[in-house]
């Protein structure tokens, strides 16, 4: 306590003088203590993200190549540029997630590109009795409800009003109300975005009373974000909209042949069923041709479209307008597609034009070179393998890095000028896809090469087998890459690793194409990049061999032995493992070097 006295006597003295009397004053600032032990605070460090764990591995096996370069007398690029983090940084980020990004942003290219795409208002002629609106309902749900909403039956009412009344007005044949199946695939890659998306709202069991089974006369959350961030409780919402529309879409129809049908939501486990409605029957019905086992949404949304000739879509989704720019059907006889782009409560519209979307990809002057038949094919795949929901997106590379670079060298990349289309399902396409992600990295960092474009690099390797050219191709773009940037984030994955990620966008285009039919086939998760452990679908970055081989890179670098007296007898682990001594080894006067003369090390 006397201690505790004169400290307190000091600094009041101290106060006094230096803030109330303003005399300047040179005594150092106190710092802080435990008023009970006077000692100092302890400091908490900040805990090390997995990013800088990452850069100080790096650095430190860097140090110990430069160190070992210099040591041997090799040349001064000599594998400096080798991965030293076992998984692809550029596809996967902390967590061992896929790296997301903007997927909106490929709509801005087509409207750059072909400028009669997107327009703000529907041709008067489009909607006609004949005409069907088709609505993503999970995105529907995402409107809040209103003041005056007490239970769900006022907010239904408001959605069926809202989304569905004014299109009967305007006298269109049917509305279609299409909602997520989630029992329609037990293993999926989707559980992967869904971890991420509950991760990002705290976790799927959310703290709040769970609403197993909804009625009109349950009373509303009050936090409707966070009630639609439970998986569980989001469910149920669509099964109660989706009987609710049901028994009461007939009293917003103006006609009596109108029509109303839902599908994905319904309860039981009839997930693939579809109903429907018409405002002169008192019953709902089986509508059996619009039967599917769809997981998503974005699929059965091109069932139900494939059966108009003239089609509304709704869907802010990118992913959803890339499944049906590709689908036969969309070419064959008179149809008239448009997507409507813009998000609920969006106060401009934008509606795209799926049929003339399609016509200026397959007029495009810059895919001349590609075989016309595929060229649609081919850009619904380079939007695929450049990120999508379930493949991951490359660091620092967005759409529009991927579409620039796409346009300027479609010849070169899938022109059939070297082996593979990119619109192909076959191993050959696997080049395509390298000569894309080469040539986007090569147009991001150009500076750094001599060469006149990808394709004068490329033919540099000419000599090789097909496959050794690809590759060394790549690790001469690596090379140049890794002298321009920090961390191996922004370097091009392993050869090995972008062949799992082509695989994945391989099965995410096989999907896609059984889009129109009541029966998806889904390829086995296993055989397409994914691995499936007890149930449990996560990401393979990479394969074991590599893995392993970054592993023992890194263990060169930064592990070995400590001997003192020249690694002259067995106690040295390096020659007891009948091995020379390597970069990570700490000895002294080393006689086990791998050159012949005696170094110090």
């Amino acid at each position: 306590m006397l201690n505790f006295y004169t400290t307190g006597q000091a600094e009041l003295e101290a106060y006094v003088t230096s803030r109330i009397m303003k005399v300047p004053t040179c005594l150092p600032p106190r710092r802080q203590q435990n008023l009970r032990t006077f000692a100092p605070a302890t400091k908490r460090k900040r805990p090390t993200n997995q990013k800088e764990k990452d850069h100080k591995l790096v650095t430190n096996c860097l140090k110990q190549r430069l160190t070992w370069i210099q040591t041997q007398r090799q040349e001064a690029s000599d594998g400096l540029a080798d991965q030293l983090i076992p998984v692809p940084r550029s596809l996967t980020s902390d967590g061992l997630k896929p790296r997301t990004g903007s997927k909106s942003t490929a709509a801005k290219q087509y409207q750059d590109r072909y400028s009669d795409v997107i327009v703000p208002h529907l041709p008067s002629s489009f909607v006609t009795t004949n005409t069907a609106v088709i609505i993503d309902a999970m995105f529907i749900i995402n409107t809040s409800p209103l003041a005056v909403h007490q239970g769900f039956g006022d907010y239904a009412k408001f959605v069926l009003e809202r989304w569905a009344a004014p299109w009967y007005k305007r006298s269109v044949g049917s509305v279609h109300f299409i909602f997520d199946n989630g029992t329609a695939l037990p293993d999926s890659p989707k559980a992967i975005l869904q971890d991420s998306r509950d991760a990002a709202a705290g976790g799927n069991d959310v703290d709040h009373d769970h609403i197993e089974e909804i009625t009109t006369s349950t009373t509303l959350p009050r936090a409707w974000r966070k009630f639609l961030g439970c998986r569980r409780c989001k469910r149920a919402l669509c099964s109660f909209i989706s009987q609710y529309c049901l028994g009461n879409a007939s009293g917003v129809m103006a006609t009596p042949n109108q029509c109303f049908v839902t599908a994905g939501a319904l309860p039981n486990q009839m997930g693939n069923l579809a109903v429907g409605c018409i405002k002169s029957a008192t019953t709902c019905f089986a509508v059996r041709d619009l039967e599917s086992n769809a997981e998503e949404a974005d699929y059965r949304i091109w069932l139900h479209a494939s059966k108009f000739d003239s089609v509304l879509v709704y869907s802010p989704d990118t992913d959803v307008y890339h499944i049906g720019m590709a689908l036969e059907w969309l070419n064959t006889g008179d149809r008239s597609v448009f997507v409507q782009l813009d998000m609920p409560g969006s106060m401009q519209h934008k509606y795209m034009s799926l049929t003339k979307l399609a016509g200026n990809i397959r007029n495009d002057p810059d895919l001349s070179q590609v075989p016309e038949d595929v060229r649609v094919a081919a850009v619904q795949a380079l939007f695929v393998c450049s990120g999508c929901d379930f493949v991951s997106f490359f660091a620092g590379l967005g759409k529009c890095s991927f579409y620039k670079a796409f346009f300027q060298f479609a010849t070169f990349i899938t022109g059939g000028v070297e082996p593979g289309l990119l619109a192909e399902n076959n191993e050959d396409s696997f080049f395509a896809f390298v000569r894309l992600v080469g040539t986007t990295y090569y147009q991001k960092h150009k500076a750094a090469f001599d060469a006149n474009g990808p394709y004068a690099l490329y033919k540099q390797f000419g000599s090789q087998e097909k496959m050794k050219q690809h590759e060394a191709w790549l690790n001469a773009i690596r090379d140049a890459v890794w002298q321009r940037t920090d961390t191996e984030d922004d370097c091009l994955p392993s050869t090995t690793a972008l062949n799992l990620h082509w695989k994945r966008s391989q099965w995410v285009l096989k999907v896609w194409k059984q889009a129109p039919t009541s029966s998806i086939v889904y390829p086995r998760l296993e055989d397409h990049g994914w691995l499936l452990r007890e149930g449990v679908v996560s990401v393979q970055w990479d394969t074991e061999e590599h893995m392993a081989a970054v592993h023992h890179r890194v263990a060169t670098l930064t592990k070995g032995c400590h001997c003192k007296f020249g690694c002259n007898t067995r106690r040295c682990k390096c020659r007891k493992a009948n091995g020379l001594c390597g970069p990570g080894c700490k000895c002294h006067n080393c006689q086990n070097m791998p050159s012949a003369t005696t170094s110090s090390n």
